[in-house]
């Protein structure tokens, strides 16, 4: 399995990297990783995968992303919990950049992770109740948009590099291309798939 993590400048994909291969948190991380094979783990999807890091230059390394996105069977599309204007580089950079070199095939899985979730609490004590509530929102809503907007997205997750839903989230990675959905529930019909159904009468 090759997952391949993108996003902005800043949104931790290095440091998520490298804390899930070394198990500690990086206090310097590379600007980008070079990709990392990792056998099989008997704690997760048993199947060798391949981490690739990606650079965060669109103008300068575009051709070398294009080519990760094509080989990727998975994809970690990351933003800053406390940017969200990094949320809102993914739906006008990042996924249609994905959706443009798929040319509407779904051969890779996007999962959306917001990172540097430990930040978000000490962000927001300096805000009023309003304030947090008002940004919970905005993010919902931005998120729901995307759902709605890009078909890849199979997943949420919510992380930090700091060893938090780390695990988790590269699992989620590996299973949603490996399990697909697709098979069993329709997104845009919402509904389960006639097959689905027809077993579930069986």
């Amino acid at each position: 399995v090759r997952i391949l993590v993108l996003g902005d400048v800043g949104t931790g994909k290095s440091s998520l990297i490298s804390s899930f291969i070394s198990r500690h948190f990086p206090e310097e991380a590379p600007d980008v990783m070079t990709d990392a094979r990792l056998p099989a783990r008997a704690s997760a999807n048993r199947t060798e995968t391949t981490l690739m890091d990606s650079s965060s230059r669109l103008g300068l390394d575009r051709d070398v992303l294009k080519q990760k996105i094509a080989k990727a069977d998975s994809i970690i599309a990351l933003y800053d919990a406390t940017r969200l204007d990094t949320l809102e580089s993914l739906a006008s950079e990042w996924l249609p950049l994905i959706a443009e070199k798929q040319g509407g095939q779904e051969s890779a899985k996007v999962v959306i992770a917001a990172s540097k979730v430990d930040l978000v609490a000490e962000d927001l004590l300096a805000h009023t109740h309003e304030d947090d509530s008002g940004r919970v929102q905005e993010e919902n809503e931005m998120l729901k948009t995307l759902l709605q907007d890009f078909s890849c997205i199979k997943a949420l997750c919510r992380c930090s590099a700091k060893l938090l839903n780390v695990d988790e989230l590269f699992h989620t990675a590996e299973t949603v291309c490996q399990y697909p959905i697709s098979t069993l529930y329709d997104s845009e019909l919402m509904d389960f798939t006639p097959a689905c159904q027809r077993a579930w009468r069986r």
